[in-house]
């Protein structure tokens, strides 16, 4: 693909190159992408605008709005007859439109900022009018209030922060209001900071996604400043760079998806129409009909895109394309952090408030996403909302997305307990991955199920359960201590099969998924027999479970639950205990997990907890975006052709890249290539020759595998800073590498 610059931008009066156009994708991407942007405008224009007065429907009432004009853009006339009438109406509204709704605010600050020169005195003064009126203490609503259902100050609603405050931001320089700049141009630089040292919370695979996209995507567009501008595009190139890691075939696939009843159904949710529209590219359109993906497009969304000239980093579409070399798994560790207060060392992970608190494993094929969650958080059933609803259950632990030939990716799903739908999940169920398997342990419960597609083909065993989900992928699941199984039909796409006990007690109870592809065992048949002929699912204690796989063992623990203690010391029951996971004997430990860590295969993405920045690269190919720990400025820099060359390092059985980054500051990764299974060692040692570090020694499967050294010795001591050897060893061959650990 050619890289081509997209040009200069004019926003506000002013005028400043975009950063990093280099890593943008060419005109035959640009040519395609506004092919699939003028369809879906044009297929239903004119756009039906939300007079429903709903307090939600400023993000059903903008949107089409903004797409109107979109069509209408070259006719003044047309424009001056939106603008005098719905245009007027929204911006009058306390509904639909202003200040007052965090959904309304992204819709109202791009409606300005685009047609300012057009509006009449009287609309700009009516803007004015209620952002004095009471319209900045909307804006700038202290965290927990922001969201009136949620009660717990630590789990507030993101997007509504993102909403408010990045409008805020922009109406603060609109007006050159001192106090009000200095309130959201900090708010602003610990969102930029805190998002390049540790990620994000909200949920970025299904529902919310777009909603804290659009504020980013406004503030890009209408940017006061040249920081402003590079703080929102990295900002994007961030949740592009995370979408795409999570998409799957159309839609996106992560564990972490917000379980409303329908989250996994196609087109349910908000992030599919942003990644369809940049990581569609021609010759590589998801399984999904054009057509079915102009009828579907959410009205929510397509008026923010097409007035947006934000384009994702090519590496985004490479990773969601899976241009890279498959199996990968990685691990990513979300946050907790408050963006109003200006505490630096909240973006650098070292205060409770910014504590890890759910831990992710994705496993990418080429054809399937397999995804889990360890998650320890408060108990929606311990806290009831306003609307006596229950707080913090909307949200699944788990995922399997399988690619099709036609519709779109399937998705795989399951619960526990008595929850036998998709709106809430079972507290006391627990769950650890490794690579391509994933156990579910639970107690004081008799029940757990997943749902299949109907298109599935199923074969049952006994207790055991197999499947082939279509495009070459298979799959196994075997229940412990779990007996019975019987099936249902949960709705019109899928099956519900559900493995359950009819002793009572307090027995630990489990099941496990493995995923398999024809690649690997040739059929469905070979698959079967492998499964049943070496696979063991054995209790190894009174509460742990292990499952021995391809000379792989995973372990888990199941943890008695405990209590959950909030940032202002309120203490409540946890709706997830992180259970002990043992992985070939080692155990995993969570708390060292980083924002985004490759683990196994080639080094996609990587993000260091407190780190400040995140580089995404695909063969060799990328870019690296750094926040500058005060400033919050943005740097761009390659990773290719005039960055990070990979040289090969011909090793007996193992083989791969240089250690990088080398020289390091921070912390350098070692990257090996396994031909075949066998022993390695990984040892660091110091010039006196002093053995500093073993990384790592055991057996190592075939494939690609990443080791990590933080400049910390067998003790977890910072070591000096200075010249070190990495020694990479087999029983019958070593070599040895300089590492210079640097100030």
């Amino acid at each position: 693909m050619r890289f081509v610059t997209i040009g200069l931008l004019f926003v506000s009066g002013l005028s400043f190159a975009a950063g990093s156009e280099w890593a943008r994708p060419d005109s035959i991407w640009e040519s395609h992408y506004r092919q699939r942007l003028e369809k879906v405008i044009t297929a239903h224009y004119p756009w039906s605008i939300d007079r429903s007065g709903d307090p939600d429907a400023g993000k059903r009432a903008w949107s089409p709005l903004l797409a109107n004009m979109w069509h209408d853009r070259h006719s003044d006339d047309a424009l001056n007859e939106w603008i005098e009438g719905r245009g007027f109406d929204l911006l009058k509204s306390n509904t639909a439109g202003s200040f007052y709704k965090p959904f309304s605010c992204p819709g109202y600050a791009l409606y300005y900022f685009l047609f300012k020169d057009q509006l009449p005195s009287a609309h700009r003064d009516l803007v004015k009018t209620m952002l004095y009126d009471k319209g900045w203490s909307y804006l700038r609503r202290p965290d927990h209030h922001m969201d009136p259902i949620y009660r717990i100050t630590e789990f507030n609603s993101e997007n509504f922060n993102w909403m408010s405050r990045l409008t805020g931001f922009l109406f603060a320089h609109e007006y050159n209001d001192p106090d009000q700049i200095d309130f959201f141009e900090t708010y602003v630089d610990n969102w930029t900071r805190a998002i390049f040292n540790a990620g994000r919370v909200e949920w970025d695979s299904n529902v919310y996604f777009a909603y804290c996209f659009q504020p980013a995507l406004v503030l890009y567009e209408c940017a006061p400043t040249p920081k402003s501008k590079r703080q929102a595009q990295a900002v994007l190139d961030w949740m592009c760079i995370t979408a795409a890691l999570h998409y799957m075939d159309g839609f996106q696939s992560g564990p972490d998806v917000r379980a409303k009843a329908r989250a996994y159904r196609p087109f349910d949710g908000s992030a599919w129409f942003y990644t369809n529209l940049y990581f569609a590219e021609f010759g590589a359109y998801p399984s999904i009909t054009e057509q079915e993906w102009i009828d579907q497009a959410k009205r929510h969304f397509v008026g923010f895109a097409a007035w947006s000239s934000y384009r994702p980093p090519l590496v985004a579409i490479d990773i969601a394309q899976r241009r890279f070399e498959t199996p990968i798994e990685m691990h990513n560790a979300k946050p907790f952090y408050h963006l109003d207060q200006n505490n630096y060392a909240d973006w650098k992970g070292d205060t409770p408030s910014s504590r890890r608190f759910e831990f992710e494993t994705l496993y990418l094929e080429k054809n399937y996403t397999l995804g889990s969650l360890a998650t320890f958080r408060p108990d929606g059933n311990a806290v009831m909302n306003t609307q006596n609803q229950k707080m913090f259950s909307e949200q699944n632990v788990w995922r399997l997305a399988v690619r099709q030939h036609t519709g779109g990716a399937l998705q795989v799903f399951g619960n526990a307990g008595e929850d036998m739908d998709m709106a809430g999940r079972c507290a006391l169920e627990q769950i650890a991955q490794y690579e391509n398997v994933m156990i579910r342990v639970m107690k004081h419960q008799l029940k757990m199920w997943i749902a299949l597609p109907q298109s599935a083909t199923v074969i049952r065993k006994d207790s055991i359960l197999f499947a082939n989900l279509g495009h070459n992928v298979y799959l196994a699941v075997l229940a412990f201590n779990l007996p019975l199984i019987d099936s249902a039909t949960f709705d019109a796409t899928h099956d519900r099969y559900t493995w359950h006990d009819r002793r009572s007690g307090d027995d630990l109870r489990g099941m496990v998924l493995e995923a398999g592809t024809k690649e690997n065992y040739g059929s469905l048949e070979t698959f079967i027999q492998e499964i049943m002929l070496h696979r063991q699912l054995t209790q190894v204690g009174d509460d742990s479970i292990q499952y021995v796989f391809d000379n792989k063992k995973l372990e888990m623990r199941y943890m008695p639950p405990t209590v959950y203690t909030l940032v202002d010391g309120t203490v409540i029951d946890p709706a997830g205990v992180i259970p002990r996971v043992w992985r070939d004997g080692r155990e995993v430990e969570f708390s060292l997990w980083e924002s985004y860590e490759v683990v196994r295969g080639e080094p996609i993405v990587s993000q260091e907890w407190s780190g400040g920045e995140l580089s995404a690269q695909v063969y060799g190919k990328g870019m690296t975006i750094r926040a500058d720990d005060r400033s919050a400025d943005i740097r761009w820099s390659p990773i290719g052709e005039t960055g990070i060359q990979e040289i090969p390092l011909p090793i007996h059985k193992t083989e791969g890249p240089f250690p990088f980054p080398n020289p390091f500051d921070v912390s350098t990764v070692i990257p090996l290539h396994c031909k075949e299974p066998g022993e390695v060692k990984i040892d660091i040692w110091n010039t006196n020759g002093q053995l500093v570090r073993t990384l790592f020694h055991g057996y190592l499967s075939a494939g690609q595998h990443r080791y990590k050294w933080k400049g910390l010795d067998d003790c977890g001591h910072a070591v000096a800073r200075g010249l070190y050897f990495c020694r990479v060893s087999t029983p019958d061959k070593a070599f040895t590498f300089k590492l210079a650990y640097l100030l």
